[in-house]
C-alpha cells in the first residue's frame, strides 16, 4: 500500500490548466467513483490530492482550486459504486451539500456523512479543502444504526472520537504511509474505522468496540507523545499527563499497563538512553556526569549511576570513556 499523490504543479508545463484538470478528473474517477467536477475559471489551477487505502477505509484529502462536486445518477449507473463518505471541512469558509432532499451548509471544521449510491452535490468558494473517510455500504451498516438516516445532518465536530481522527489522519498522510503487511494496514483501517463510527454515533456492542480499539488507541498515542515531550524534566508525573489531556491518572495507567510499561518505567528507559546518548557525544564531553543526570531528568546522581549500570552493564563513566554500553 503506497500513497497516491497528485499535484497540479508537478505536471508537464506545456500542459494548460483545462487539460490538468481534465487529468485530476480522470484519476479521482479511477481511485473513488465519477464524479462531476467545476472549478472558478478566472483562477488558475491548484491542485493537491493525497489518498490511500488501509484496510476497509479509504482516506482522500484534498486542497485546491474547486467551486463544486457532484454525483449525478449517470454515474452511478455507470461504476455503481455501494460506499459512504465521511467529510471534514478543512476551508476557512463555508460548503453547501445537498442530498436526500436535505441541505446542510458545512462549516470550517465541521462533519456530515454522504452516500456514493444516491446523488448529492456540494458547492463553495474557489478555494476548497477537505478530508474524506470512505468505507463500505455493508461494512458501516454493521457498526451504526440506520447511516442513511443521517445523512446531510449534522454531526459534532468537536467530539473526541472526531478529533483524534483528524489528528490520526493527519499522521498517516503526514509521512509516508508505504505498509507491506496487510495485518498492519488492516490494524490501521480498523482504528480509523472505530473512530468514524464513533463520532458518527455507533450504539451498542459496535460502540463499545469503537472505545475500546479506536479512541484507546488514539488516546494512547497521546500519551506516549506527552512522554516523549517531557520525559527528561525532573517533575513530570502521571498527574501532568492526566491534566493536560484531561484524562483520570487511572485510565492513563491502565492504558499504559495493556502496553506492558508502566508510566514510570517508560520515562526511566527514555531519559537512561538520553543520558547514554549525551555521555557518547563529544559536544557534552565539557558536562560532569551530574550534569547530564540532571539534564536527563534524575534528581540524584547515585540512583541514576545504579539505574545506568543495571540497564547497560557499565558505568556511566565507562561508557563516556569509549567502554560500549549495551
Amino acid at each position: 500500500m503506497t500513497k497516491i499523490v497528485f499535484d497540479s504543479a508537478t505536471l508537464p508545463s506545456h500542459l494548460d490548466d483545462a487539460a490538468k484538470f481534465r487529468i485530476w478528473h480522470e484519476l479521482l474517477s479511477d481511485l473513488t467513483c465519477s464524479f462531476e467536477l467545476s472549478r472558478p475559471e478566472d483562477k488558475r489551477l491548484s491542485l493537491l490530492f493525497e489518498c490511500a487505502p488501509f484496510g476497509d477505509v479509504q482516506v482522500g484529502m484534498f486542497r485546491g482550486t474547486l467551486t463544486g462536486v457532484e454525483r449525478t445518477r449517470q454515474a452511478i449507473a455507470i461504476d455503481g459504486s455501494e460506499a459512504y463518505s465521511l467529510g471534514v471541512n478543512l476551508a476557512p469558509t463555508d460548503l453547501v451539500i445537498s442530498q436526500n432532499g436535505r441541505e446542510l451548509v458545512l462549516g470550517p471544521g465541521c462533519f456530515v456523512l454522504f452516500s456514493h449510491f444516491e446523488a448529492w452535490k456540494w458547492n463553495g468558494p474557489a478555494d476548497a479543502a477537505f478530508i474524506t473517510w470512505n468505507t463500505s455500504r455493508a461494512k458501516l451498516a454493521e457498526l451504526v444504526a440506520d447511516p442513511e438516516s443521517l445523512i446531510a445532518t449534522p454531526l459534532d465536530g468537536q467530539s473526541e472520537a472526531f478529533r483524534h481522527l483528524r489528528n490520526y489522519t493527519g499522521f498517516l498522510l503526514g509521512s509516508d504511509p508505504v505498509v507491506e503487511n496487510g495485518q498492519i494496514a488492516d490494524l490501521i483501517g480498523s482504528t480509523l474505522l472505530n473512530l468514524m463510527t464513533l463520532g458518527i454515533g455507533s450504539e451498542g456492542d459496535a460502540a463499545e468496540v469503537a472505545r475500546m480499539h479506536g479512541l484507546r488507541a488514539a488516546r494512547l498515542r497521546e500519551i506516549l507523545s506527552k512522554i516523549r515531550q517531557r520525559f527528561a524534566d525532573p517533575a513530570f508525573s502521571s498527574e501532568e499527563v492526566a491534566g493536560s489531556l484531561g484524562l483520570s491518572q487511572r485510565y492513563i495507567n491502565d492504558l499504559l499497563h495493556e502496553t506492558g510499561s508502566s508510566l514510570a518505567e517508560r520515562v526511566l528507559e527514555l531519559r537512561l538512553q538520553k543520558a547514554r546518548a549525551m555521555l557518547a557525544d563529544r559536544r557534552h564531553h565539557q558536562l560532569k556526569v551530574s550534569e547530564i543526570a540532571y539534564a536527563c531528568g534524575f534528581n540524584e546522581v547515585s540512583y541514576f549511576n545504579r539505574c545506568f549500570r543495571r540497564r547497560f552493564g557499565a558505568t556511566p563513566t565507562t561508557a563516556r570513556n569509549g567502554q560500549q554500553a549495551v
